[in-house]
């Protein structure tokens, strides 16, 4: 199976060191470790870091024909972290993954893919139009993931309500939930049910320490978090969750196994430093 994600690919600048990152950049390299066939669509810059983030990505079995080079600076974003290891972000401007051009190679691509997993970040400056293009030129059997993934101050209610029409499926977490709700003019407490009578099949809602939500119609599968022996940071976790989610769905698993393990995954990672770490052959298998 063959999947993609389109977006950011960028270091994340912690305090003490520098990890690659950029959520469809986890995600590409999560879906590469479950076994899957995993392409990264983005672009880099001419310089080192470009060179690194290219190694690492080899390293971890990602397929990065499809990155563009250009005369953008590879992207970075500086990550602070609280007293719970969570995240807030300050990213660069005019990075390199801002201008992911539209090419006949993509166009061809594109209807190859079983699975497409993008946010909104990305969107946030000239790959706009790039993403949306892509996501048209899918078959209409492909899995398309909108991974909500909110930074302020890189998304307006046009763009998701744009992208949410491209997509069949849909992540988001609990801080999300409300703003989305405001977006659709409905009360929190509609919104997966007001997805789900639309073009969604399936709503994915994180909930952080306490699991996470799967809802598809006439179904709903609900899971605790996995078991964490430390935490250190949560970046990357909800990545790694919706990873879980593409590979699961593409194997045909039932929601309630895809759920936890989904789980167990994202708790892993939460204890390990950055967000694409090496899995252990226990989560590699659901």
């Amino acid at each position: 199976m063959k999947t993609a994600a389109i977006g950011e690919i960028l270091f994340d600048r912690f305090p003490d060191r520098d990890r690659l990152g950029g959520a469809p950049c986890n995600v590409a390299a999560m879906l590469s470790q479950f076994g899957l066939n995993s392409f990264l669509i983005s672009a880099v810059g001419r310089d080192r870091l470009a060179e690194r983030a290219l190694a690492e990505l080899a390293e971890l079995g990602v397929n990065t024909s499809a990155v563009q080079t250009n005369e953008l600076p590879t992207g970075e974003v500086r990550v602070s972290l609280d007293s719970h290891g969570k995240p807030t972000y300050t990213f660069a401007e005019k990075s390199a993954w801002d201008q992911i051009c539209w090419t006949p190679a993509l166009a061809e691509l594109a209807p190859t893919f079983d699975a497409v997993c993008f946010g909104t970040l990305a969107q946030r400056n000239g790959s706009a139009e790039t993403i949306r293009t892509f996501l048209r030129h899918t078959r209409k059997d492909a899995l398309r993931v909108f991974d909500l993934n909110l930074r302020a101050p890189y998304y307006d209610r046009n763009v998701v309500l744009e992208t949410l029409q491209l997509a069949n499926m849909l992540k988001l977490n609990d801080e999300e939930l409300p703003i989305l709700a405001g977006f659709l003019e409905v009360k929190p407490e509609e919104v997966i049910p007001r997805l789900l009578a639309g073009n969604i099949e399936l709503v994915a809602l994180s909930l952080g320490p306490e699991g996470a939500e799967l809802h598809r119609r006439g179904e709903c599968s609900r899971a605790p978090a996995g078991e964490l022996e430390k935490m250190v940071d949560s970046v990357g976790a909800g990545d790694s969750f919706t990873a879980t989610l593409i590979a699961g769905l593409l194997r045909g698993l039932p929601l309630d196994r895809i759920n936890r393990h989904g789980n167990r995954v994202a708790s892993y990672v939460c204890s390990q430093h950055g967000a694409t770490p090496p899995l252990p052959d226990s989560l590699k298998e659901f």
